[in-house]
C-alpha cells in the first residue's frame, strides 16, 4: 500500500528589489522520499552573451527547519537530482537546477538564451535523511530565496591605467613603481606582493590599503574561476529572514537594530511579539559588522567575496581605463539610481526591465548587471592586505552557526575590529549635506582607500555582498 504524508507549511513570503517571491509551499514525505513544491517568481530574469561571454542570474534556494518557537533551525539539504518545474495552469518559462555539490541549496534559472519575468511552481528533491526525528508539528520548513548573477571564467585585471592612488593596485617595477597593469590568468598563479619587479603592489599612504606585502595563498579565490555574488546587496528583508530563524543567544549576537542610532539612519529592522520585522524590507541591510555579515554568509550556504572577485564583478575581463566605475564609463553624474529624502535606494523615472548594455550607466550596474556595486554602501570583502585575507581559501558556509551565533569556517577572517583580512570596496553614502570625495559615494573600481582596513564595526554606511564559487 503507497503512504503519502503531506503537510502544509505556513511560511514567510519573501519579497525584496525584483519581487523574489517563493510561496505556498507544500512538503512531502512518501516512501522515503522527501519533497517541496512551491511556486517561486521574481521579474528581470536574464541568460545572456556579450561579444562571445556568458553570464546569467539565478535564484539562490536554500532550506531550514525553524522551530515554531522561534529557538533554532535544522539545515536541510537538497539532492543532486530531481528538481524540475511542473505545470502550473500558466504558460512555462523553462527553467535550469543547479544544486550544489554540497547540498546547501540550488540554483535556479532561466534555461534558455533572452530575458523574461519567472513565475514557475517547482519541485526541489530533499535529502530525506535531514528530516530524521524532527517533529514537524513543532516546526515548518521555510524555504529562502536570494538573487544571485554568475559571474563567467575569465581573466581579471586589476587597478586602471596610471592609477596609484588611493591604494590602487599594480605591476611594480624594480623600485615600487608603476610599470603597468597587473592581469591574473589562472586561479593557480603564484602572486607575491611587494616592490620588486613584476611583482602586485600599492601605496599605502594612509595606512588603511594594507600591509604592501605577502604571498596570496593557492586557494585564495582570483576572480578567475566562475562565481556567483548577490545581485543586489543583502536587504534588510534577508536580514530579518536570518535573525528570525535564530535561537535568542544567536539572535542576540547578531542584532544589528540595538545599535545606537539604527532606527535614524535608514535602519528599519525592529522586534515585536517575539518577532524581528523589516519596515523596508527591500532596503540594503546597512550596520552590518563583519561577524554578522560573515555569520549570515555561513547560515545561507554562502561565503564572503575577494577584492579581485569584487573587481571581476565590475568590470569582467575588459581592459580598464583610467577612472572606471562599475559600469564601465568615467562619469558618475548620470546614475540615476540614488537614495532619495526618505533613505530608500530607487530609480529616478526608470524602470529596471529597460535596461540594456547601452543604457546601464543610467542604472549604474555592472557588465553582468550586477547593481549597487559602488553609490549605496562601502562592501566589506577579503583583502590581500593582510595575512588572514591572502589566507582564505573560499570555503563555503555549512548553514550552521555556534551557540552564539557566529561563523564556523576556519579559514574566514574574524573580528569586527582591527582583527585583519577584510576592507572595503565601492564607497558609501553617509547622509545629504555631507562633504564627499573622489571615492565616495561613488568609487572607481581600481580605488582602494580602505582595501585592507579591518574596522568592521556596524555604521549606517557599511554593508557586504557575499558569493559561491562556481561548480
Amino acid at each position: 500500500m503507497k503512504h503519502l504524508t503531506t503537510i502544509l507549511l505556513l511560511i514567510c513570503t519573501s519579497t525584496f528589489a525584483t519581487d523574489l517571491k517563493v510561496e505556498n509551499t507544500i512538503y512531502y514525505y512518501e516512501n522515503g522520499r522527501s519533497y517541496v513544491s512551491m511556486d517561486i517568481s521574481w521579474q528581470n530574469a536574464f541568460r545572456l552573451e556579450q561579444n562571445g561571454v556568458k553570464f546569467h542570474d539565478a535564484a539562490w534556494v536554500f532550506f531550514k527547519w525553524v522551530n515554531n518557537e522561534r529557538n533554532g533551525y535544522i539545515t536541510i539539504h537538497v539532492k543532486q537530482g530531481g528538481h524540475k518545474a511542473v505545470a502550473n495552469g500558466q504558460e512555462q518559462v523553462p527553467l535550469t537546477f543547479t544544486p550544489s555539490k554540497d547540498g546547501m541549496g540550488v540554483f535556479i534559472s532561466l534555461a534558455n538564451p533572452g530575458e523574461s519575468d519567472v513565475s514557475a511552481r517547482v519541485v526541489i528533491e530533499l535529502e530525506p535523511t535531514d528530516f530524521d526525528g524532527i517533529n514537524a508539528r513543532q516546526q515548518q520548513l521555510i524555504p529562502y530565496a536570494i538573487e544571485m548573477v554568475y559571474i563567467p571564467e575569465g581573466p581579471v585585471t586589476l587597478g586602471a591605467p596610471n592609477t596609484t592612488e588611493h591604494g590602487a593596485l599594480y605591476l611594480s617595477d624594480k623600485d615600487g613603481a608603476i610599470k603597468g597593469l597587473y592581469e591574473i590568468k589562472k586561479q593557480d598563479q603564484s602572486i607575491d606582493i611587494g616592490p620588486e619587479n613584476n611583482k602586485l603592489y600599492y601605496q599605502a599612504q594612509s595606512g588603511y590599503e594594507g600591509d604592501q606585502q605577502g604571498t596570496i595563498g593557492a586557494e585564495f579565490p582570483r576572480g578567475v574561476a566562475g562565481f556567483y555574488i548577490m545581485k543586489y546587496e543583502p536587504t534588510q528583508g534577508h536580514y530579518v529572514d536570518f535573525l528570525n530563524s535564530l535561537s535568542p543567544e544567536q539572535q542576540a549576537a547578531n542584532n544589528l537594530s540595538e545599535v545606537e542610532g539604527y532606527s535614524q539612519n535608514r535602519g528599519t529592522i525592529y522586534q515585536e511579539n517575539g518577532m524581528f520585522i523589516a519596515g523596508k524590507p527591500d532596503q540594503p541591510c546597512n550596520y552590518i559588522s563583519w561577524d554578522e555579515g560573515i555569520a549570515y554568509a555561513d547560515w545561507a550556504g554562502l561565503r564572503p567575496i575577494t577584492e579581485f572577485e569584487y573587481t571581476k564583478a565590475c568590470r569582467g575581463s575588459k581592459s580598464p581605463i583610467e577612472m572606471e566605475f562599475p559600469w564601465n564609463t568615467a562619469e558618475k553624474t548620470q546614475v540615476r539610481r540614488q537614495l532619495n529624502s526618505t533613505g530608500d535606494l530607487v530609480y529616478l523615472d526608470l524602470d529596471e526591465g529597460d535596461i540594456t548594455n547601452e543604457n546601464r550607466d543610467l542604472y549604474g550596474v555592472s557588465l553582468f548587471r550586477v547593481h549597487d556595486l559602488a553609490g549605496s554602501l562601502w562592501e566589506k570583502v577579503i583583502s590581500i592586505g593582510h595575512e588572514k585575507g591572502r589566507n582564505f581559501q573560499g570555503t563555503h558556509g555549512d548553514g550552521d552557526l555556534t551557540e552564539n551565533g557566529s561563523a564556523t569556517n576556519i579559514d574566514w577572517p574574524k573580528g569586527n575590529q582591527d582583527s585583519g583580512g577584510f576592507g572595503f570596496r565601492g564607497g558609501g553614502f553617509y547622509g545629504y549635506g555631507r562633504e564627499y570625495h573622489d571615492f565616495n559615494p561613488y568609487s572607481p573600481i581600481a580605488f582602494r582607500p580602505y582595501g585592507g582596513w579591518a574596522g568592521g564595526n556596524s555604521h549606517p554606511a557599511y554593508g557586504i555582498r557575499l558569493g559561491r564559487s562556481g561548480e
